[in-house]
C-alpha cells in the first residue's frame, strides 16, 4: 500500500508512540482512523494544542497529500510548545507536509483550514465554549476533538471535579455526547475511545512491558490497541474513559 520509505516512516512514529507508553497510541490511533474517513474531501489540517507531535508525524507521512500545521500555545512555566522532537523526526525522516506554530485557540485567527483538530486539549481550557468557536471558526469543513469521557454524575460532584483538576488541571472531569454536540454541532460521528474492555487493557499491559518487548511485539501490539475502535457511544464511566466527535464546519 506505502512504498518502503513511507512504510518506514510510520513504523518508526508508531514505535515511539507505544514506546511512551500511557495513551498516546490510541490517541494517534482514534485521529488517524477518523481522519482517513475524511482524507479524500481535505488537503489541510491545522491541529491546536499538538504536545508532542508524535502522532501527526506518523500521520502525517501516510497522507502526503495534505499539508498539516501543528501549533500549540507558549507557556515556559509548562514547556510549551514542546513538539522539538516531532520537528527533528520531521526533518530527519523527510516528511515535508508538516509545519510548527503558535496559536492560542481562545484568540481568532484569519487562517482556514479544511480540519480544525484537537486531541485531550479543550478539558484543560476554563472557558472551552470560547475555544470551540474560534476552531470552529478557522475550519472550512470538519472539525475533530477527543476529550476525556464523563457522565453527569462526575461532572456534578464536586469532589470529583477537584481531584479532576489536582491530578490533571482538567476544569471539568470529562464530556458526554451532548455536551460535546453542544460545542461542535452537526456531527458526523461520535464514539467512545479508551473503552473498558479493549484500550484500558491495552494501556495496562503496555504499561507492563519492558522496552524491548514492545519493540519485539510492534506489530503484535498495534493490531491489539484496533479492538478499541469501537463505534458506540459511552453512557456511563468506567465503560470508556474518552470520546471524540468529527463534526461538519457551520
Amino acid at each position: 500500500m506505502y512504498d518502503l520509505k513511507t512504510e518506514s516512516i510510520i513504523s518508526k512514529a508508531r514505535l515511539a508512540l507505544l514506546r511512551n507508553k500511557t495513551w498516546r497510541y490510541l490517541r494517534y490511533l482514534h485521529f488517524r482512523d477518523t481522519l482517513s474517513q475524511i482524507a479524500d474531501e481535505i488537503e489541510t489540517v491545522c491541529v491546536c494544542g499538538t504536545g508532542h507531535g508524535y502522532a501527526e508525524i506518523a500521520v502525517a507521512a501516510e497522507f502526503p497529500h495534505i499539508d498539516f500545521i501543528l501549533t500549540d500555545i507558549i507557556d515556559r512555566q509548562r514547556n510549551y510548545p514542546n513538539y522539538h522532537k516531532a520537528m527533528d523526526m520531521a526533518w530527519q525522516w523527510g516528511v515535508d507536509n508538516v509545519q510548527f506554530s503558535v496559536w492560542n485557540v481562545l484568540k481568532p485567527t484569519r487562517r482556514r483550514f479544511d480540519l480544525i483538530a484537537s486531541t485531550e486539549m479543550l478539558e484543560h481550557i476554563e472557558d472551552d465554549k470560547t475555544a470551540a468557536l474560534r476552531m470552529g471558526e478557522a475550519a472550512t469543513k470538519f472539525l475533530y476533538c477527543l476529550v476525556p469521557f464523563a457522565d453527569d454524575e462526575s461532572n456534578n460532584t464536586p469532589r470529583k471535579r477537584k481531584r479532576a483538576w489536582e491530578a490533571h488541571e482538567h476544569y471539568v472531569c470529562g464530556y458526554d455526547a451532548d455536551k460535546l454536540e453542544a460545542l461542535f454541532p452537526n456531527p458526523v460521528l461520535i464514539e467512545g475511545t479508551y473503552w473498558e474492555t479493549a484500550g484500558q487493557k491495552f494501556r495496562s499491559s503496555l504499561m507492563g512491558m519492558a522496552d524491548s518487548e514492545i519493540i519485539a511485539e510492534q506489530s503484535k501490539l498495534e493490531l491489539l490497541a484496533e479492538h478499541d475502535l469501537i463505534k458506540d457511544v459511552p453512557k456511563k464511566l468506567p465503560t470508556a474513559l474518552g470520546i471524540k466527535i468529527l463534526s461538519r464546519a457551520a
